[in-house]
This record gives structure tokens, C-alpha cells and sequence, in this order.
């Protein structure tokens, strides 16, 4: 206790200035109290010592409250039912902070403990804001509590670190594979300009499953980004021109068959069958 002065008027200007905690005010209250008794006690003997030094006798001895005990009583106990309802209300409020600080750590483990490489870290922010915004917990929870939160820090941290670093050899390894498959379709363009006649739709088919491929690799090293992707398009570039030109020649052949389908249908056949089955015979003898 704080007490500017062991006087009564002293005793009495405390209760009044007391602030904070209601929990650490009562125990303060209390001992102010204590520190009044006593010096009542003690004016209580001087006042006795007095009365009996004047000749009076012990049993007829009654001490008078003075009006500073009356005030202080009645300031003490109002001041005291005052803090012990604001710590009624104070332990209902950390009671409630209480249970919804475990659900955050039950929300928090379960972010951890996912299947997943990588807890959702934006989640993982929305539960370390709302853990910010609550207020006190029960003193006898609150080491075991901080203790709880600051262990699941560490493990969220470390898997961040943990995915990070497989996320690092991940995309070393699809680059790997993206500049393997850059050089499967490199390594083939000769043999594709040696073959004069490829089927459309089996040459479309092939260079669609190279671009399937290359989608279904995982992402790489941002630095290396820009080099790869130019690579795989320089690569396929030889084999989208064959495909041009095979829809060229394709073009051109039935350009043909419609050239000479109109030489054969002049004059349009007679309107009969034995002239439409001659001139038929004709088309397909092309």
C-alpha cells in the first residue's frame, strides 16, 4: 500500500484517489482499511489511557467514533461494492475472452494441422486479428494461454519456412522437366520436315498434347519465367508452321477436287439416271 500519510484524513484521500484494476483496488482498499484499524485501535488506547489517567474507571470506559472513522466506513464500504461489482463484470468479460481465445487456438491448430503443404496464411492473419482485438483472460489462464499462441506461431512459421523451401525445389524441378519437354519438341522438328505428307489431326493432336504437357507442370522460378515460356513458343514454332501447311495442302487438293467436279458436271447431266450415274462414275474415276 501507496499511503501518502498513516493520518485518518490521509487514509481517507487514498480511497478516493484510488484507479486501476478492481481486483489489485479491493486488496488495496483492504489494506488501507487495515492501516485505519490500527489507528483507531491506537487512538482507542490513547483515548483510554486518557480517560483512566482522569480517574474513571476501565468498565465505564466507552469510546466515542469520531466522525473521520464514520466517513471512512462509509467510503470504504461504498468504494468496495463499487470495485467488487466492476470485478464481477470484469471476470464474466475474461471468462468470455477465455473461451473465445481456445476456440482461436482450436481454429489455429486446425489451420496447421491441414493435410495442405501451406496453412492459408491469409486465414492464418484473420485469426491473428481477432486474437488482437479480444480482451483479458482469467489471470490464473493467461500464462498458459500466451504460452499456447506463441507455440503455434513458431509451428505456422516453420511450415511457411518448411513449404517455402519445397516450394523453391519444386519449381527447380519443373523447370527441369519444361526445358526437357523444350527439348523432346526441339529434337523433333527434323524428322517432321522430312515427312511430306503428315495427317492434320494427328500433327494437331501432338502438338496440343505438347501444350498439355507444359500446362500441367507446376510453376517455376519467377526469374526463369520469362526464359522458359519463350523457349517452349520458339520451340513450337516450327511445328505450328507444318501444321499451316499441311491445312495449305489440305486446301489446295480439295480446291482441286471442286475444279474438277465442275469440269466433269459441264454441261449438268441429263435429267435422268443412266446420265447421273455416267457422270458420278466420272467424279470418282478422278
Amino acid at each position: 500500500m501507496n499511503a501518502p500519510t498513516h493520518s485518518k484524513e490521509g487514509l481517507i484521500k487514498q480511497i478516493k484517489s484510488l484507479k486501476g484494476n478492481p481486483f489489485e483496488l479491493i486488496k488495496e482498499l483492504r489494506a488501507i482499511k487495515n492501516t485505519f484499524e490500527e489507528l483507531d485501535k491506537k487512538a482507542q488506547q490513547v483515548a483510554l489511557e486518557n480517560f483512566l489517567e482522569d480517574g474513571g474507571e476501565r468498565h465505564e470506559f466507552r469510546y466515542k467514533t469520531d466522525p473521520l472513522s464514520i466517513s471512512f466506513y462509509e467510503l470504504y464500504h461504498s468504494r468496495k461494492k463499487k470495485e467488487e461489482e466492476k470485478l464481477k463484470h470484469l471476470q464474466k468479460e475474461e471468462a468470455v475472452n477465455l473461451r473465445a481465445r481456445e476456440d482461436l487456438l482450436d481454429q489455429l491448430r486446425n489451420l496447421i494441422s491441414k493435410q495442405e503443404i501451406s496453412p492459408d496464411k491469409k486465414r492464418f492473419e484473420e485469426l491473428q486479428r481477432a486474437w488482437e482485438k479480444l480482451g483479458e483472460v482469467p489471470l490464473h489462464k493467461r500464462k498458459e494461454v500466451q504460452a499456447s499462441y506463441r507455440i503455434l506461431l513458431r509451428r505456422f512459421w516453420d511450415t511457411q519456412r518448411i513449404y517455402a523451401q519445397l516450394s523453391h525445389l519444386d519449381k527447380d524441378r519443373n523447370l527441369d522437366q519444361k526445358n526437357q519437354l523444350c527439348q523432346e519438341i526441339e529434337n523433333t522438328i527434323p524428322s517432321v520436315q522430312e515427312n511430306s505428307s503428315p495427317s492434320f489431326f494427328t500433327w494437331k493432336k501432338q502438338v496440343q498434347e505438347w501444350q498439355g504437357q507444359y500446362r500441367k507442370i507446376g510453376p517455376v522460378p519467377q526469374a526463369k519465367q520469362d526464359a522458359i515460356t519463350k523457349r517452349f513458343h520458339e520451340a513450337l514454332k516450327p511445328h505450328l508452321k507444318v501444321e499451316e501447311k499441311i491445312r495449305e495442302e489440305n486446301l489446295r487438293e480439295k480446291l482441286e477436287i471442286i475444279q474438277h467436279m465442275e469440269r466433269v458436271l459441264k454441261p449438268p447431266p441429263a435429267p435422268h439416271a443412266k446420265a447421273w450415274s455416267e457422270q458420278t462414275q466420272k467424279v470418282f474415276s478422278w
